[in-house]
């Protein structure tokens, strides 16, 4: 992991109870769903600085 860039990993478990679903995100102009609500990483990073 880079601390410079934008990175989101969310677990969300299966049907089976010990089977875990992994989806990694990168982009500022990705949402992920949490407790059936959107947040996009924009709003997660909004008050960080990227370097270009």
């Amino acid at each position: 992991m880079n601390p410079k860039k934008v990175f989101v990993s969310t677990y969300i478990r299966s049907e089976n109870p010990n089977i875990w679903l992994n989806q990694d995100f990168h982009s500022l102009e990705d949402t992920i769903i949490v407790e059936n609500s959107s947040i996009s990483l924009s709003d997660i990073y909004k008050k960080i600085k990227f370097e270009k």
